[in-house]
């Protein structure tokens, strides 16, 4: 049979209505029994039909029929439309107990439904959900209980225990069971955050160790206090008092890539700003700095696009009513150029924006001194803006040689001064890049370009996002250069090994993950035809969380974590 047969039976499938209908047209087609077709049910919104495929090409399409009866009755139980719901869990976890681990989700929001119109039977469903959930983890249930226990447990008991546990890989594997046991506990309703936060914790330990973890881990406590207003009263002048916290942590963030911090970073520098009398002369300086927090926590996946409008709001407010101070209005001004490009990129603006943001850097670029420490910063922000416009449409293709001839002079001012590297040479090795689709360098420039990426990345802070965002254009670049004959193709495997790197090293909720998955796939394509990846590679073993933004323009990570004033 065609592929393209397999293909129009599958679509058939996915429009069939209930499970009575895909029964029989699954045993007349036995064919779509298969992982693939289940990947391909996933890919078009089907999730619960591509767990059941995989399941009956595992066990056998009438075991996995005979299964989907208790499925059936965890959706009543979720509904509140049955009445023997302990025993419903209890068959369904014996049959996840044997191997019916596609039933997963939906014993999760049974046992959630059920906890939440009894929580005082949470403990008995933690006893019934800790063995089967720990099983389709490919962890223990005692690991599993231990992390639930250490979740309950004071914070500094937590600490003195934190080297301990770092040296436990298998315990930090039982963190997804433990987080779909917390979902039945409505005795406990703390405990999902209890265990995401000491996910975090044993995270940031494993990266950057115990001591750096804990320090970490106070700041999130304290400015999670002052956001709700708790220990303010101690200190005479609060506003200050949160606003240098705010900044402490966002220059952590940036020397080491401690994501975890930007959310109560946000908080408690958004505290400041409602702290501050409207007259302060400082009042500007902090709504630039929420603003440029926000930013950071959206590019990091650390909160949602939609608080880009606040963020875009908080920095047109700055600059309103900056003092007339050229320093001062070259930052406000920097960052409500990056807010706006943000934006644009979001959908929230539409793209005539970047002129305004190419002219908000352009006044930055302008008002800055040669000797001052952001002058290269501020070089390349203005050339990779201009970029972006020029690739929009909104600027003339002629502007690039002056895009480029900025991030020249970023990286000469950068490298004269000892200062960070790794992002000046990523944003010039993209614009490089970009001249070469323009016609306007020749393709033989894309080596200078594969060099800069591949400097950047030997210095690049380990375990930082912004590192991942350079070994995904550095694959990208690769691809491109072999494409036009100038890159050996026995960078290859290097191409394919930095795209699942870069995708490997950042969340789920990343806004930029959609993007690292689409590049993994084509190098992975790339593989297959040259024989270095089984076909089976373009299965997809990732998940890509469908977007309802606009992807970025070029495949590019265009901005640095911005400086705090």
């Amino acid at each position: 049979m065609g592929l393209a047969t397999v293909s129009g039976l599958a679509d058939q499938l996915v429009e069939l209505d209930g499970w009575d209908e895909r029964f029989p047209f699954l045993r007349q087609h036995p064919e779509l029994v298969h992982p693939v077709i289940a990947d391909r049910c996933d890919a078009t919104g089907a999730e619960r039909l591509g767990r059941f495929l995989r399941r009956a090409a595992q066990a056998g399409l009438d075991e996995a029929a005979d299964e989907v009866t208790v499925l059936e009755a965890l959706e009543r139980l979720t509904e509140d439309q049955a009445s023997d719901g302990v025993t419903i869990l209890s068959t369904a976890a014996d049959l996840v107990m044997a191997g019916a681990t596609w039933l997963v989700p939906e014993f999760v929001r049974a046992g959630a439904a059920l906890a939440g119109r009894s929580p005082t039977s949470s403990d008995d469903l933690r006893r019934l959900f800790i063995p089967p959930l720990a099983h389709a983890s490919g962890t223990t249930a005692v690991d599993v209980q231990q992390l639930i226990a250490l979740a309950c447990m004071e914070w500094e008991d937590v600490w003195l225990l934190l080297e301990g546990i770092c040296v436990k890989p298998d315990l930090h594997d039982a963190f997804p069971a433990a987080e779909q046991v917390a979902q039945v506990s409505g005795d406990l309703p703390g405990l999902g955050s209890w265990v995401s936060e000491l996910r975090g914790l044993v995270t940031a330990a494993r990266g950057r160790g115990p001591e750096a973890a804990e320090y970490e881990h106070r700041l999130r406590n304290l400015a999670d206090g002052f956001a709700r207003g708790e220990g303010l009263d101690d200190f005479d002048a609060p506003d200050v008092v949160c606003s240098q916290l705010g900044n402490e942590m966002a220059e952590l963030w940036q020397r080491t890539g401690a994501a975890w911090l930007l959310p109560d970073a946000v908080a408690v520098a958004r505290r400041a700003v409602q702290l501050t009398d409207p007259s302060s002369p400082q009042r500007a300086g902090r709504l630039s700095n929420l603003s440029g927090l926000i930013g950071e926590c959206v590019q990091a996946g650390r909160c949602s696009r939609g608080m880009l409008e606040e963020a875009l709001s908080a920095a047109r407010d700055a600059v309103a009513i900056s003092a007339v101070d050229d320093d001062v209005r070259a930052r406000l001004s920097a960052t409500l150029g990056n807010r706006i490009s943000q934006a644009v990129d979001a959908g929230l603006c539409d793209g005539n924006a970047l002129l305004e943001a190419v002219a908000c850097h352009t006044t930055a670029w302008e008002l800055t001194a040669e000797d001052s420490p952001v002058r290269a910063q501020r070089a390349s922000n203005l050339g990779s803006l201009m970029a972006v416009a020029i690739e929009a449409g909104k600027l003339p293709v002629a502007d690039l040689k002056e895009a480029l001839e900025l991030q020249d002079e970023a990286i000469a001012v950068a490298d004269e001064r000892g200062d960070d590297l790794s992002w000046l040479l990523s944003n010039r090795a993209n614009r490089i890049a970009q001249a070469v689709s323009f016609s306007v360098l020749p393709p033989g420039a894309l080596l200078d370009a594969v060099r800069d990426l591949d400097r950047a990345l030997a210095i690049a802070v380990p375990g930082h996002p912004s590192s991942a965002g350079i070994a995904s254009n550095l694959s990208s670049l690769l691809a491109e250069g072999m494409h036009a004959g100038v890159v050996p193709h026995s960078r290859l495997p290097d191409a394919i090994r930095l795209a699942r790197d870069a995708l490997a090293a950042i969340p789920e909720a990343h806004p930029d993950r959609q993007r690292y998955a689409t590049n993994l796939a084509n190098r992975l394509g790339m593989g297959v035809s040259a024989g270095l990846e089984p076909w089976l590679a373009l299965r997809r073993p990732w998940t890509l969380p469908r977007r309802q933004w606009q992807l970025p323009l070029r495949d590019i990570r265009r901005y640095p974590p911005e400086l705090p004033i």
